[in-house]
């Protein structure tokens, strides 16, 4: 049997620090069901405490050196085949959905069985959401702030 890996490729402003605090949360309980999560810098963590912070920049890092990831995630898989023959490995990142992420994973289908999950806010929650994070403290007004994601078609999904 192959491996499985489940990749959340993750929207900004769609509920990834509540699916990163939820695997953090859940840490042992996964383990204890061979569920692994891919920590900051693309290994499989061994604590919980290997979860706190986000891998976006460990996977920004390699999409800015054009780097395949699909060898790094396979030694870090292959390390847990080891010791668990059924087993899923999850890699959550905000920018996965980002232009040019999908190159870093070439053939990443070929090593395992591959699941991509991706959670979409409903734009009616997600203008707000954003205006509030990043409007707000510059002073922007929510109709303005409307306008601006209307006009540049943000949200992009």
């Amino acid at each position: 049997m192959r491996s499985r890996l489940i990749i959340h490729a993750g929207f900004a402003k769609c509920g990834n620090a509540s699916i990163r605090f939820s695997l953090f949360q859940n840490f042992w309980k996964l383990q204890k069901h061979n569920v692994f999560v891919f920590d900051k810098n693309l290994r499989i963590a061994r604590t919980p405490e290997d979860l706190v912070g986000t891998s976006i920049w460990g996977v920004e890092r390699a999409r800015k050196k054009t780097e395949n990831l699909t060898q790094r995630l396979a030694e870090e898989m292959a390390a847990v085949s080891r010791r668990k023959a059924d087993h899923v490995a999850i890699l959550s990142a905000e920018n996965l959905a980002n232009p040019g992420m999908a190159e870093l994973f070439a053939r990443v289908d070929s090593q395992f069985e591959v699941c991509v999950i991706f959670y979409v806010r409903p734009q009616l929650q997600w203008i707000p959401s954003a205006w509030k994070q990043w409007g707000l403290k510059t002073g922007v007004l929510l109709s303005d702030f409307i306008s601006q994601c209307i006009e540049a078609r943000r949200p992009p999904f």
